[in-house]
């Protein structure tokens, strides 16, 4: 599977839930470049054989979860997650934090999904005019650019112009009131 989806920067979504993985040794650079692709729901995958991981995700800057109930392990996994910025799982993306350490649910960048968790976040539709808020377990198949509303990172505004279009910017959210 490696270089599979390399370079393919149009791609904004993928369906891999019927991927057997069960024997794949390498998936670096698998979606390296896939730099419009937004979610990705990896639950389906088995990584239990792989031993190269590298550059898996790199440059995908726009991609922002990646569903998967399960941590990953790997030998080799140097930036894994390189470039990631737009990424939030357990964590914010760091950086300073691009291998297989952080292919997990609970302290790295995987997202946990399923029918019980529900998710606070706001969605821009495709055309860049509306902003929509969700509080539901649906954040991966809606369609356009979703921000997760409970985390203290930049998100979507609207600001009106003076000539009455509809601009779109992003700005840090305030601090939550006590």
């Amino acid at each position: 599977m490696s270089s599979m989806f390399q370079g393919c920067g149009s791609l904004t979504g993928l369906n891999l839930k019927s991927f057997n993985t069960s024997e794949v040794k390498s998936m670096h650079y698998m979606f390296q470049g896939c730099y419009s692709l937004t979610y990705l729901d990896l639950n389906s995958f088995n990584t239990s054989k792989v031993t190269d991981m590298v550059c898996m995700f790199m440059g995908c800057s726009s991609l922002g979860t990646i569903a998967c109930d399960k941590a990953w392990s790997c030998q080799e996994s140097g930036d894994m997650f390189e470039s990631c910025r737009s990424l939030e799982g357990a964590v914010s993306y760091d950086s300073k934090k691009t291998n297989a350490q952080m292919a997990n649910p609970t302290t790295g960048y995987f997202f946990v999904t399923g029918p019980e968790v529900l998710r606070a976040y706001v969605q821009m539709s495709a055309d860049k005019k509306t902003l929509t808020f969700f509080y539901d377990n649906k954040r991966g198949t809606r369609e356009g650019t979703t921000w997760d509303i409970n985390k203290k990172k930049k998100m979507p505004m609207v600001v009106n112009t003076p000539h009455g279009q509809v601009s779109t910017k992003t700005t840090t959210p305030p601090p939550p009131r006590r």
